[in-house]
């Protein structure tokens, strides 16, 4: 029988979710929010797209990503606007002053060892 303990799988896992811890205690308090610069980077690279379109990329459910948008556009860094087929549907698109925000921050993640 394989020991859970030294299974590559498990190893990796492991070494992943340090990655992860890391990374977030390495951020400036006050820095964007790691979903939120996912989100962001997903806009930036795809350009503007629909909410459910967005949710499938970031892979987060339609409902879980209300909050960050709406934190995101209170703070500018993307606008929203209704589809005029379908009122529906609302697209999301970077601003002007979200790209730097983007910048800054992937600017603040440490360098791997």
């Amino acid at each position: 029988m394989k020991s859970i303990d030294n299974d590559p799988v498990s190893l990796f896992l492991r070494a992943l979710l340090g990655l992860g811890r890391r990374v977030r205690a390495e951020r400036p308090s006050g820095a964007l929010s790691l979903s939120g610069l996912g989100i962001l980077a997903t806009l930036n690279r795809h350009g503007p797209m629909a909410a459910t379109q967005l949710a499938a990329q970031v892979r987060l459910q339609p409902h879980s990503l209300t909050r960050l948008l709406r934190d995101l556009e209170k703070d500018l860094f993307i606008s929203t606007m209704r589809s005029s087929s379908d009122l529906r549907e609302i697209t999301i698109a970077p601003t002007e002053s979200g790209r730097p925000v983007l910048l800054a921050s992937m600017a603040f993640l440490p360098a791997l060892p």
